[in-house]
């Protein structure tokens, strides 16, 4: 793989456009299967499962289907409202990761 560009002028690139450059598009979708909370005594465990398909830009044909999962085990105090929301970023962060590892390990390396 000799690169990466994530952005194109703040559009997505013409078929043409790509082929001119001799490169391959790929789009990324995905969504959250499972989010979950549970209690573990003075504790509260967090988890989060995505699944991410790699699909071809333009043309839209799926290449792969990946899924990501991160956890973390914490104060039940760490979950209030004003913490929440950089707690969940970084489990989702996490989950996104591992997913973003699988593409490139699985499938971009071999490209």
């Amino acid at each position: 793989m000799r690169g990466v560009t994530t952005r194109w002028d703040g559009r997505r690139p013409r078929a043409d456009e790509l082929q001119d450059r001799q490169m391959k598009g790929f789009m990324l979708n995905g969504g959250i299967l499972r989010l979950t909370r549970r209690r573990t005594g003075r504790d509260v465990e967090l988890s989060c499962s995505l699944k991410v398909s790699l699909d071809t830009y333009p043309g839209n044909s799926m290449k792969a289907v990946y899924s990501g999962e991160a956890s973390v085990a914490v104060a039940s105090r760490s979950t209030r409202p004003e913490l929440a929301e950089a707690l969940y970023r970084d489990l989702f962060d996490g989950a996104a990761r591992e997913a973003r590892q699988h593409i490139v390990s699985s499938y971009l390396s071999k490209q």
